[in-house]
């Protein structure tokens, strides 16, 4: 014996005709509310639809909405931590490489509260796509106590400024550290739109 079921498909079109309906309208009231929010700017846009749109949907999409830093910040090449023997040296270079069209010169800076850092290679002109090597080095004394560290900050300065926090730490199982970082001086040749956000504020402190 069969059994008919009646009434059933104009149900579910029922509910699917309401679903969809209710997606619209939600979609018109949050048009209608970022509407009202354009007179007072992009950031308050920018927030309305943060709150307003589905959970994780700007991850899923890749917004990519951060603000990088400014191009005329510092650029940094990270921290680096060496370990050294009493006695031992610990080397940083630096290849430098000018990736303009034009002639430039490189330098290469330390700075450091205590200890004395011996730069060599530095200054260098450069030509266009011309690479360089600049070093840093430190020697340990023989008699500096384990655990002793020196914190050191290293610039090399071209067309941008690139910044390395080294630090050398004394210990027993040290031993001669020489490490070699490339650096890419480039000039920065593209418009961002975020550059449009920057504004260049003095320091009040101090």
């Amino acid at each position: 014996m069969s059994t008919t079921r009646t009434g059933s498909a104009p149900r579910e079109m029922e509910d699917a005709v309401r679903d969809l309906t209710d997606i619209v309208e939600d979609g018109i009231e949050l048009a209608f509310r970022l509407l009202g929010s354009v007179a007072k700017g992009p950031v308050i846009v920018v927030e309305r639809m943060r709150e307003q749109a589905p959970g994780g949907l700007f991850k899923r999409a890749g917004c990519g909405c951060d603000i990088p830093p400014p191009c005329w910040m510092p650029a940094s090449l990270g921290e680096l931590t060496d370990h050294a023997c009493a006695g031992g040296t610990a080397i940083v270079r630096f290849r430098v490489t000018n990736c303009g069209a034009e002639q430039r010169q490189v330098r290469l800076e330390a700075v450091s509260p205590g200890h004395a850092v011996q730069v060599t290679g530095s200054p260098k002109n450069l030509g266009p796509m011309e690479r360089a090597v600049l070093s840093a080095s430190i020697a340990i004394p023989a008699d500096a106590d384990d655990e002793s560290r020196y914190q050191i900050l290293l610039w090399v300065r071209g067309c941008r400024d690139h910044f390395l926090r080294w630090t050398v730490k004394v210990g027993r199982r040290g031993a001669e550290c020489c490490h070699e970082l490339d650096v890419e001086d480039c000039p920065d040749l593209i418009h961002h739109w975020y550059d449009h956000f920057y504004c260049e504020h003095k320091c009040h402190g101090g």
